[in-house]
């Protein structure tokens, strides 16, 4: 099975400590064995206030239900939990920290009714409410009628939750990064004719020129396009590489930056919705940094390409507010090839310029010598 390549993570920017490199080298394919998954992959990092999250993600099915489970030491891995739907709902725009200790239970803020407006008073006065005590006399008030009445009443709506633990506010974390984050080179994954979704073996990596284009990426998710979903589950139509929701047609336009280091030979996709999120990718490679049954052999002389959250765990909510005041086309980078059409046009013009130039100083000298020769005569 291939180890993970620290190398490769060493040039992306995110640097692992001697005793970390050890315990996940070590704890890792036991995890893998112990849980009797397919492929095993270290996720990322939650950072917290008193400790940080190690993630680990597991599954069978690349586009599919994955396991994920968690250590705050890289040595004892506890399963994240099912993301609970009232905690995903109030919880997936916090922008408060992590403790690090996921027995801690945090209270409910309910943005919505903090907004709400409430009956005030006069002017300048804080909002009326009615005491805990009264509502519990009602409450009290009206199981008695019921029991005296006799009649069975519908139940009532069980009460919301209160207070929630940590490590369900961190499967809900990890639930939105890896929908609005996780992704891959294009055609590293492929569509058969069985609409199985497999790794690539004859995938090449992608060239420079290839690497540098969004448009060359993917969402490792289900597909939210319905006509590109179609494709995936509909018998008979086939696109072996265009079943992915591609990352260019992601809105806001703008919310990924594509940059290429020169001096490690590394792009690195990184996202501006989750500041921390980076897929790392060495042009020309054809490994990932994924361990499973398919990377037995790393016959290709070490990993190309990854991906890694090393962040807060918080969505950037005013990342819309960030973007500049210009037409949408004007948002995306300049690519490569785009670069090199608008240096030759500048060339060619230049060319052109110099080439009128000396035309002109020609004409000019031509007609001061033929009026030299008519004043001699």
């Amino acid at each position: 099975m291939a180890q993970m390549d620290f190398q490769l993570y060493d040039d992306a920017g995110v640097i692992f400590s001697p005793r970390d490199k050890s315990l996940l080298r070590n704890s890792l394919p036991i995890l893998k064995a112990e849980n009797k998954l397919g492929y095993i992959q270290f996720w990322g990092k939650i950072e917290g206030v008193v400790n940080d999250y190690y993630i680990v993600k597991g599954w069978d099915e690349y586009i599919g239900p994955a396991r994920f489970f968690y250590s705050t030491n890289c040595a004892d891995w506890a399963q994240v939990p099912e993301v609970d739907p009232q905690v995903d709902e109030l919880c997936k725009y916090e922008q408060g920290l992590f403790i690090g200790d996921p027995t801690v239970k945090t209270k409910f803020r309910d943005l919505m009714k903090l907004t709400k407006k409430q009956p005030t008073g006069e002017e300048g006065e804080e909002p009326i409410e009615p005491p805990e005590e009264e509502e519990g006399k009602e409450e009290e008030a009206e199981e008695g009628a019921e029991e005296e009445d006799g009649e069975e009443k519908p139940k009532k709506v069980q009460k919301p939750l209160k207070y929630y633990t940590e490590d369900k506010r961190l499967a809900v974390a990890i639930k939105h990064i890896e929908r609005h984050c996780q992704s891959v080179p294009i055609g590293y994954l492929y569509l058969n004719s069985t609409h199985h979704i497999k790794r690539n073996k004859t995938w090449k990596g992608l060239s420079e020129l290839e690497s540098l284009k969004l448009s060359s990426y993917l969402h490792q998710r289900m597909p939210q396009s319905p006509f590109i979903r179609q494709k995936l589950e509909v018998k008979g139509l086939s696109d072996p590489f265009g079943f992915l929701d591609p990352l260019v047609e992601d809105k806001p336009a703008g919310c990924w930056s594509l940059q290429y280091n020169g001096f490690v030979n590394l792009v690195q996709l990184r996202s501006l919705l989750f500041p921390g999120y980076q897929l790392f990718l060495r042009p020309n490679g054809r490994t990932s940094v994924e361990s499973g049954s398919d990377d037995e052999d790393d016959e290709f002389g070490g990993s190309a390409w990854g991906q890694v959250y090393i962040g807060k765990g918080l969505m950037n909510v005013d990342f819309p507010f960030e973007l500049p005041s210009v037409p949408i086309e004007q948002t995306f980078p300049h690519l490569l090839d785009d670069i090199l059409k608008d240096n030759e046009a500048e060339r060619k013009k230049k060319e052109a310029e110099e080439a009128e130039r000396k035309r002109l100083e020609e004409e000019a000298l031509r007609e001061a010598e033929e009026e030299q020769e008519e004043e001699q005569m």
